[in-house]
């Protein structure tokens, strides 16, 4: 059998806990339609049934549906029954959830066709007091989605999917999407995402770590002005089972974490942040670190197609093992990218950084290494800092620019090259290494020559520059020292 109720407005108030389950045979499905739709109790359940079509579904034509639990909210699509799903929907009007001590469960089943859905045709808020958990299966999908404003919060948001093409999903399509939790996990096949044609802001706030990982994505592709992520924890994206992305189409980005951010690829896929903003800024109190798959190809990559990029690390950048940066140029000239290891060093094995808008600058508290598999180029002038947590005269610490041969570095065509270190017996270079197109040579101590300059600190204040150019009619480098 079945039940269907279409009344102007659905009110269930229980004492103790709301059940609403399909049955047991096919056809035995609950349809409950209303203006406006609100139901309360100690724990709320909505659950598939074990026969084909034992569906639940509950939709609010004109107005808003509230669901307000003091334990547990359970959505869970059957296990038994093919297309025996759970749906929340309105029309227009808005949905609230609301557990006030406990949780929120969005489940869908193992059988085809029964996964578990909450759909607004308005704005979507959802609290969970202990955890947010939306899982998937092979057979099912899960999903929120809202349509207008979409606020999510909890102590621990979890997501997963056994399957790609059964993902486990947060949508919204028009307004601001604010998401805040201690914990955020999106562990496989997960999505998060600000649809096309929105113009509102997202922002994503942890107060502890932001885990991401195997085929599973945050995408902004809303017209709204900023995207913003911020974890108090450790950022982490991690590609062992699949790939995995954080990116951003046209609003100022920025991804801020107070601990780590760590990025990793692997032979089953990729590990990236892409963006296409006029400002991005990434940052991270303790260190960034990004390590590739190199014998699969697979990198772990930050590409910016627009705009400028400030990194910063409070300890250490380390990129490694075909990972990559690249800031693509969109034409205009302030499209700077800055990379800074402000008390710790930068470390580049196997890694390549291609700045194809403006000017290049990395800066180093103590030094900055590469490998003879690193790659740097730019088409704007470039300046590397190393040993800078000593920069006022006459300070000098132990920071060293390590540049072996077969390492690459380069600026574009007829712009400078500045490499500022402590002192030239703190570097080591290659007897055969190449800057810029050309062999460096180390001169006599205090000497100034085409190459090198004694007694410069501060590399704010202009330097002064060869006096005469190369053989070939260029300024190739020029490597300061702070004693002399």
């Amino acid at each position: 059998g079945l039940i269907e109720i279409n009344t102007g407005g659905l009110f269930i108030n229980a004492v103790g806990s709301v059940n609403v389950q399909g049955g047991s045979t096919d056809l035995a499905f609950i349809n409950l339609k209303a203006n406006t739709v609100s139901i309360s109790g100690e724990t709320i359940s909505l659950a598939g049934g074990e026969g084909t079509l034992s569906f639940v579904n509950v939709t609010a034509y004109s107005g808003g549906m509230t669901l307000t639990a003091a334990s547990d909210i359970i959505l869970q699509g059957s296990n038994n029954g093919t297309v025996s799903e759970v749906v929340l929907n309105t029309i227009n009007g808005p949905i609230a959830m609301r557990s006030t001590s406990g949780s929120i469960y969005c489940n869908a089943g193992s059988r085809i066709g029964s996964g578990a859905y909450i759909t607004s045709g308005g704005d979507l808020d959802i609290h969970a007091n202990l955890q947010l958990a939306i899982v998937s299966t092979s057979s099912s999908a899960a999903s929120l989605s809202g349509n207008g404003n979409a606020t999510i919060s909890a102590t621990t948001m979890n997501m997963s999917g056994e399957s790609p093409a059964y993902s486990a999903a947060i949508k919204n399509s028009s307004g601001d999407f604010a998401i805040t939790a201690n914990d955020v996990n999106l562990s496989s096949n997960a999505s998060v995402v600000l649809l096309p044609g929105g113009f509102g802001n997202f922002n994503l706030s942890t107060t502890g770590d932001l885990f991401i990982a195997n085929n599973s994505f945050i995408t902004n592709q809303g017209a709204g002005s900023s995207m913003n992520i911020e974890a108090q924890g450790t950022v982490t994206l991690e590609a062992s089972l699949g790939d995995v992305e954080i990116a951003n189409y046209t609003a100022n980005f920025s991804l801020i974490t107070h601990a780590d951010l760590i990025m990793t690829a692997s032979s089953n896929g990729f590990s990236n942040i892409t963006s296409s903003a006029p400002m991005n800024v990434i940052s991270a109190d303790n260190r960034i670190a990004l390590t590739g798959s190199p014998m699969n190809s697979q990198p772990a990559s930050m590409i910016f197609n627009n705009g400028t990029l400030n990194m910063q690390a409070g300890e250490s950048l380390s990129f490694a093992d075909y990972s990559l940066i690249k800031l693509n140029s969109n034409g205009a000239a302030a499209s700077n990218m800055v990379l800074m290891a402000e008390r710790g060093s930068c470390s580049l094995q196997g890694s390549f950084i291609y700045q194809y808008g403006g000017d290049l600058s990395i800066l180093a508290g103590d030094s900055i290494s590469f490998d003879s598999a690193s790659f740097v180029s730019s088409k704007g002038n470039v300046a590397l800092v190393v040993d800078n947590n000593f920069s006022t005269p006459p300070e000098i610490g132990p920071g060293a620019f390590v540049y072996p041969n077969g390492a690459s570095l380069s600026a574009g065509n007829g712009k400078t090259m500045r490499i500022y270190t402590a002192m030239q017996g703190q570097n080591m270079m290659g007897s055969a290494a190449r800057i810029n197109g050309l062999t460096y040579k180390p001169s006599l101590e205090f000497v100034d020559t085409n190459q090198e300059f004694w007694g410069v600190y501060d590399p704010e204040v202009p330097a002064p520059t060869p006096s005469a150019p190369d053989p070939d009619g260029s300024f190739h480098f020029t490597i300061y020292y702070k004693n002399g």
